[in-house]
């Protein structure tokens, strides 16, 4: 094997993210984790602005490494932070900023990519749910001071896990912790988030939810066979995101007239088919992701803000469109698991459904 072909993933990563060097991770929690580690002694303030609308992972992983989140509300139109919310984070002495393009959808913020230049301030582009998607002349991860990538399940390109970032200082540091622990059963984790959730659903009290970002930071160690970077093939990921656009496409054009608002942006890579229908509560949401699951359709709707998920005195501005979101979203999978003739038979049960709740 050629040294080319050792480096293939290396090489790519370098070429969209147009940064210098690349450090090989676990998974991107503990990338994120590590980076924070090191930043520790440049950061006037351990605080970092965070969408409260992300997985959990992320959040645990500043948590663990002794950073206060600071949560940004999310545009209803495009699942991205607020321009409002990320200026008066800014306005309120935030320097470290977490750029996330959501769901395979190009995030082309000026603030965030100005913010990057700016001298003070550090932003880490995180493209682990948009590997591949355009961003203004670039790609995403092509305009932070750093940028973060995910191989793990469902993303766009799956590895068996595993994170990396690119970044271009030679003077930045990563905290690694050597010790490697086996990876814990997760399942024992979702059982404790499903339970709480359910209570959440059905007494609408958040208190269920306190303490889940910390009870998942045990779960962050894993370990990844990093030679699975060499099974990486640029003509093979191409025709997957090809393939997942298709998939969008069939997705949007057969729920077309329905009362949806679809996700999407240009160049993007799409993640999974995401949605929203206005206008719901959490009760109707449960209804509706219940009526889908029983029927054959593997649906999430699961995201909840994760200022609500914290155990800890966290800044933040006003979240009520974080918290619309999360009543009102649905996801569905564009990957290899599932076929253009299941997504025909999910449309079809999709639309009977929506007639049958919304009429």
């Amino acid at each position: 094997m050629t040294k080319f072909e050792e480096n293939t993933l290396t090489d790519y990563l370098k070429e969209i993210s147009r940064h210098q060097h690349l450090k090989y991770f676990d998974r991107a929690s503990v990338a994120l984790k590590s980076l924070l580690l090191g930043l520790e002694n440049k950061a006037e303030s351990k605080t970092i602005a965070v969408p409260s609308f992300l997985c959990h992972a992320p959040v645990s992983a500043i948590v663990a490494a002794g950073w206060k989140p600071y949560f940004l509300d999310t545009s209803l139109e495009s699942a991205q932070v607020t321009s409002e919310s990320l200026l008066l984070a800014k306005k309120n002495g935030v320097k470290v900023f977490l750029w996330v393009h959501m769901f395979g959808l190009s995030n082309e913020s000026e603030i965030y990519r100005n913010l990057a230049k700016e001298p003070g301030f550090f932003v880490i582009e995180d493209a682990c749910l948009s590997l591949g998607a355009k961003s203004f002349d670039s790609y995403c991860g092509a305009f932070g001071n750093v940028s973060l990538y995910s191989f793990g399940p469902t993303k766009n390109l799956y590895l068996g896990g595993g994170g990396a970032i690119a970044y271009s200082q030679d003077s930045l540091l990563f905290n690694i912790e050597c010790e490697k622990t086996d990876l814990l059963e997760e399942s024992h984790f979702k059982v404790m988030f499903y339970e709480a959730l359910q209570t959440f659903r059905e007494n609408n009290d958040s208190s269920s939810l306190k303490g889940l970002i910390e009870a998942y930071i045990p779960y962050l160690p894993t370990t990844w066979d990093m030679s699975n970077r060499l099974k990486f093939n640029r003509h093979h990921f191409d025709v997957s995101l090809k393939s997942r656009m298709e998939k969008f496409q069939m997705y949007e054009s057969s729920l077309k007239g329905t009362n949806i608002h679809v996700f999407k942006s240009k160049n993007m890579t799409p993640w999974r088919f995401v949605f929203r229908i206005p206008g719901l509560n959490r009760q109707e949401q449960n209804t509706i992701a219940t009526y889908l699951k029983e029927h054959g359709l593997d649906v999430s709707s699961w995201y909840v803000p994760c200022h609500l998920m914290v155990d800890m005195d966290c800044h933040s501005d006003s979240l009520k469109n974080t918290e619309t979101l999360s009543n009102e979203i649905f996801q569905l999978w564009l990957d290899e698991s599932i076929s253009i003739e299941k997504i025909k038979i999910n449309c079809e049960i999709l639309i009977r459904c929506l007639r049958r709740v919304l009429q």
